[in-house]
This record gives C-alpha cells, sequence and structure tokens, in this order.
C-alpha cells in the first residue's frame, strides 16, 4: 500500500492541514486525484509521500490522466504557504482549477501569419545583450521607449531555444494589445488569459497549457503565474508598479515576490518593466544589486516632432468659460485635433457622473446608510451606488431632506459627467468612454477601432493609462491631476507621479505633435514638474528620503490588521485588546493605533485598524498566524487607509 499527503481543493472547505490517503499502485508527486472527505468528492493535490499513519485512511477514488504538475509549482506552492499566513485550501485556488473538464478544443485559432519586426534600434540592442543570466532586470524605459519591441526580441530567442514565456499586465485592455502583438512574431501557441473569459474556458486553457509539450506564450494578468506551463525560460511583468499586481483575496500575495520565487524555481529570466518603477523596487533593485536597465529615447525618433504643455489652474474661474469641467485651452486642444482630423484622450481617475451629492444651502451630503460614504451618481441610469458596499439607492433628492431646500448640487465630476460634456460641446465627434463601468465586453474590437481611428475622443479612468500606442493621437487632457493627491496614505505622492507619467505617455510617442493640458489645484507642483520632464531620479530622492524618516517601506515591513465590531466602541475595544497583547509578546515593533480606517463602515459593521511596523517581517507573520478569530490582515499591503 502507498500512502500520500494531499492537499484539497474544494469549496466550502478551509484546511490548513495536508490530509493522508492510500493508493494500491504508485503514484507521481504532483497528480490530481479525486478523494472523499466527508462523504462528497473533491480533486486533490498529491504534494509529497507519508508513511503510513496510525488511523485509517481513505483511498484515492482515481488519479486523472493529465501531466503531474512539475517540481517547480509544487515549491512554489510550499513558498506561498510560509511566506503568506494564510489556509492550503486559500493556496490550492490558484494552482487548480475547482473541476476537470473535458477538453476537445477552444475555439479555432487565428491563422498565422509570421511578421517582420521592426529593427531594434541600437538602444534596445545594448539592453537585450545585457539580459544574458537567469536572473531579475530591472528594465525602467520612459513611455513610448519600446519595451514591448524588447520583449518580443526576448520571447523569440527562448521560443527557438524551446523555453515557454509568461507575460503578464494588468489591465484587461492590454492583455489584448499584447495578445495582437505576440501572436504572430512566432509559430507558437499563444494563450491570451483574462477577467472577461467565462469559467470554463479559463479551465480549457489551462488542461492546453499543462499537456502542451512544446514551447508556449501565455498572457494575462497575476493568475498566469499559477499556470502549470513547463520549461519557463522568461517571465515579464509589463507595468509592474501597477496596483493590481497585488491579491486582494488570501494569499495576498505581491506579484513581483512570486514571480521573483517562481524565477529562482525554474532557473528562468525575470524582467520587470515600466515607465515609473514603484518606489519600494527602485530601491530593492539597488540595494540588491539587481541589473537596472535604462531606456531613455523613445523608439520613434522624435526630432520633428514635439510635445507642448499647459498647465491650467482648476481655481482660476476665467480658465472655464464654456465648461466648468473642461478648460478653454483643452477645449481649443481638442477643436484643433478634431479639425486635423487627430484624436484626443481625456483622462479622470473618476467613475460615475458626480461625486459628491450636497445641499448648497445647509451642507448635507448624501452618503451611504451602509457605509458613511459619498454616494456616486451614474446619470445614465438615474442611480445613485455605493461602491464600497455596492448597494444601489434608486430614489435620486430632489430636495434636501433637512432643511428642504431645492438648492442641491453634483459636486466634483465623474467620468460619466465628462463624456456627457464632451457630447455637448462637439456633437459631430465619435466619443468613446472606457472605464469599469462601461459594457465594452468585445476588448479586441474597441481597441482596433481606437488604434484605426474610428474614435475621435477617448474619455477613461486608468484603464486607458497604459500601453496604448495610438499614432494619431495628439491631445491629452488630465481633468484633475493631482486627485489622488488628497488621498491620506503615504502612497498618494508615487501613485500621482504615475498617473501623470503614464497619461502623458499617450501622447509623447513620437508618432506626431502633441499637445498634454494638465488642469490642477497646484499649478507650481514641483511633482507635476517632474513627472511632465520624465525625471524619475528626483522624484524618486525626495520620495525616498520621506519613506525612510516616516519609517515606511521599503525600510519597514508592514501589516495592516482589521476587525469589524457593531459599534466603533466595541470594534476599538477588540483592538486595544489585542494591541495590549502584541505589546506584551512581541519587542522592537512599532504600532499605530488602533483608528477607524479610511472607509469605516461597510454593511452597517464598523471596522478598527492597527498598523504594524518592523525590520523583521518574520514577527509579522508570526503576530499574523496567532491572530485572535475574526480579524483580517494584509501583509505588505498597498496601501494604509
Amino acid at each position: 500500500m502507498y500512502y500520500y499527503s494531499i492537499i484539497i481543493r474544494g469549496s466550502g472547505l478551509n484546511l490548513n492541514n495536508l490530509l493522508t490517503y492510500h493508493s494500491n499502485k504508485p503514484i507521481k508527486i504532483g497528480s490530481l486525484v479525486s478523494v472523499a472527505v466527508l462523504g462528497k468528492e473533491y480533486i486533490g493535490l498529491i504534494v509529497k509521500k507519508s508513511t503510513k499513519p496510525k488511523f485509517k485512511t481513505n483511498p484515492i477514488i482515481l488519479i486523472y490522466a493529465l501531466p503531474p504538475l512539475n517540481k517547480s509549482a509544487l515549491e512554489l506552492l510550499q513558498w506561498l504557504k510560509a511566506y503568506y499566513p494564510t489556509s492550503y485550501s486559500s493556496i490550492i485556488k490558484l494552482f487548480v482549477p475547482n473541476k476537470i473538464v473535458a477538453v476537445n478544443k477552444l475555439t479555432d485559432s487565428p491563422k498565422k501569419q509570421i511578421i517582420k519586426l521592426p529593427s531594434l534600434n541600437l538602444e534596445q540592442t545594448k539592453i537585450i545583450s545585457k539580459i544574458n543570466k537567469d536572473q531579475t532586470y530591472l528594465l525602467h524605459g520612459i513611455t513610448g521607449s519600446g519595451k514591448t519591441r524588447i520583449y518580443q526580441e526576448l520571447t523569440k530567442q527562448n521560443i527557438r531555444n524551446n523555453k515557454s514565456v509568461i507575460i503578464l499586465t494588468p489591465e484587461i485592455y492590454l492583455t489584448t494589445k499584447l495578445y495582437q502583438d505576440f501572436l504572430n512574431i512566432t509559430e507558437s501557441e499563444v494563450y491570451l488569459i483574462h477577467s472577461k473569459l467565462s469559467l470554463t474556458t479559463k479551465q480549457k486553457i489551462w488542461f492546453k497549457v499543462a499537456q502542451s509539450k512544446d514551447p508556449i506564450i501565455l498572457i494575462g494578468p497575476r493568475s498566469a503565474l499559477f499556470y502549470p506551463i513547463n520549461n519557463l525560460g522568461l517571465i515579464v511583468v509589463d507595468e509592474f508598479h501597477d496596483n493590481s499586481y497585488k491579491s486582494e483575496n488570501h494569499p495576498k500575495y505581491q506579484t513581483i515576490r512570486v514571480a521573483a520565487t517562481l524565477r529562482k524555481y525554474t532557473a528562468s529570466k525575470l524582467i520587470l518593466g515600466s515607465a515609473t518603477p514603484s518606489i519600494t523596487e527602485y530601491y530593492l533593485a539597488k540595494q540588491k544589486n539587481r541589473a537596472i536597465l535604462e531606456l531613455k529615447q523613445t523608439a520613434i525618433n522624435k526630432k520633428t516632432n514635439k510635445l507642448d504643455y499647459k498647465i491650467v489652474d482648476l481655481k482660476n474661474d476665467k480658465n472655464f468659460n464654456t465648461s466648468k469641467i473642461i478648460s478653454n485651452q483643452l477645449l481649443d486642444s481638442i477643436s484643433l485635433s478634431l479639425s486635423s482630423k487627430e484624436q484626443s484622450l481625456l483622462f479622470l481617475n473618476r467613475r460615475g457622473t458626480s461625486r459628491l451629492i450636497l445641499c448648497k444651502n445647509c451642507g448635507w451630503e448624501n452618503l451611504c446608510k451602509n457605509c458613511n460614504l459619498p454616494l456616486v451618481y451614474h446619470k445614465d441610469k438615474n442611480y445613485l451606488i455605493c461602491h464600497s458596499c455596492k448597494k444601489i439607492y434608486k430614489d435620486v433628492p430632489f430636495s434636501c431632506p433637512i432643511c428642504n431646500s431645492t438648492d442641491i448640487i453634483y459636486k466634483t465630476a465623474g467620468i460619466k459627467a465628462v463624456q456627457e460634456e464632451i457630447e455637448k460641446i462637439f456633437p459631430n465627434a465619435k466619443v468613446v468612454r472606457i472605464d469599469s463601468d462601461s459594457k465594452t465586453t468585445d476588448h479586441l474590437q474597441s481597441y482596433k477601432d481606437i488604434v484605426e481611428s474610428k474614435v475621435d475622443i477617448i474619455v477613461g479612468t486608468q484603464l486607458i493609462t497604459k500601453g496604448l500606442d495610438l499614432q494619431n493621437l495628439s491631445t491629452v487632457g488630465l481633468i484633475q491631476a493631482d486627485s489622488s493627491l488628497y488621498i491620506p496614505d503615504y502612497t498618494s505622492k508615487e501613485k500621482t507621479y504615475q498617473l501623470i507619467t503614464q497619461v502623458l505617455g499617450r501622447a509623447n510617442r513620437g508618432h506626431k505633435n502633441g499637445r498634454l493640458i494638465i488642469q490642477t489645484h497646484n499649478p507650481d507642483s514641483s511633482l507635476i514638474r517632474d513627472a511632465i520632464n520624465q525625471n524619475y531620479q528626483n522624484f524618486y530622492n525626495l520620495e525616498i528620503a520621506d519613506r525612510q524618516k516616516y519609517k515606511f517601506p521599503p525600510f519597514y515591513f508592514v501589516a495592516k490588521l482589521t476587525n469589524q465590531k457593531a459599534s466603533p466602541l466595541s470594534a476599538k475595544r477588540k483592538s486595544d485588546e489585542l494591541v495590549d497583547n502584541i505589546n506584551k509578546t512581541y519587542a522592537n515593533i512599532i504600532i499605530e493605533g488602533p483608528s477607524p480606517p479610511y472607509h469605516e463602515k461597510t454593511k452597517n459593521k464598523y471596522k478598527s485598524q492597527i498598523i504594524l511596523k518592523s525590520k523583521s517581517r518574520s514577527t509579522l507573520t508570526k503576530i499574523i498566524s496567532s491572530l485572535p478569530s475574526g480579524w483580517n490582515y494584509d501583509i505588505d499591503p498597498n496601501d494604509l487607509l
């Protein structure tokens, strides 16, 4: 008889231990099997051999006819368990689908027409020659410098050497663009995964990848790292600074940490690419002597094309004669682009039509009853929504419930209001809005329409800030460039710099003369000047000094602990008890709080939050592992809100 330790994959289960089962024949480690738990069958993953236990074991019911997960996948799984305190049930969901599906074929694969890629320029050629070892490289390239062309060349090299490639991207619009960029550069299969695919389609791709004996290219979000890809030679994390690379579900992993660990287990190369590297990762790269590769020139020669910019003071009403949202300067630039049959792109990092609904007479604000947060008005659907708990309110107020005044104002424009304003001022222009509320499902077609200049004006949120290379784009407008500066978090400056840099990069790629209009409450901001001039080093030096002074990452590890109760008093009382216990048990740890988080009330519950800072990450993981019931945690969080 043979005995094996197995992780169970099943919804509703929260197992933190390996379970032992037996088989009358040997089974390879990494195999997927069917086993019973409390009389119900589940998929299980064999992770190691076991000795015969003292208790009675159940038999393995079925061995699935699939290749076992490779050694690197099993090593990555065990590393995750140690690095991010969570259950096996949470981790196994990353690696194994929830059911085994029959795979005849996916859809008809597009016919390959192998294309000849543009020649590498001198700077790109030098960069590629330096990527010659199995290690991590930070590729810091200004917007439009041709980072994707480098990814393509490295991919072709790996495919020729019979090595597979994973390309990660943070946005669904970028997954479809990258798919087109890589589809016809080799004969190898290119698989695309993203959030709009059905669960069945994702499962079929998982099995195709697992069964593939030839090198493949896998393009997708962070979850692509956990697909059972064989003979991996290259991992690319494009726009690696993006917040979406941090998982919000347990295990709350940072994609870069996972990618670096997988690189080590597979002896592959890892490329971290960005025009705006995260402060933490740039600092760590310098400290660990990782190769930092700089691309300082645009891929297209810009000697004949230039970018003009204007900074518009939002506080000056004289700049807003025609519209209260869009400045005279921006409207003039859009008009010029339309007359030249060129495109315009307008960016605002807000959803909805209005952010605040308030009474001008008494100051009443329309807040969510569950969360005490401002409701967002969606004019096209004529309802209010809380973007925290998702509750919809269909009673749009026409008078104040406190003083009965009808002087209700809708303050702080959202992206839909910008779209409506543009369509009113330019009725003959083709306008498209791209945000998480828009109903765009065919992303390939949408991107194709924009690239082919079937769209005159693009209005959007951060979905449009990265990767789009629009050759006919001449106007870029930031409706409120510094909105993210008002978020009370240590990352707000970094995120603002990144957004401004990424947006201006859409008009600074060398295809034609560009105009950048920046609307801001702080026209003299050095941060905005650094972003316009792509002076990352100056911004980095100022920011890293602040991080060190105030004990933020990368100088300290951070954990965020949260509990929620029926009242704010009971939530704080529970937090006080935990703080006392931590102080008695652990030394050399900084405790901030307890205090209400930025979003204190959610779904009729009140939250209390504790921030822990330590030079030792293992100290934080020990605290997390011993947390009482009712506590939620996030280690290495994106923010401290």
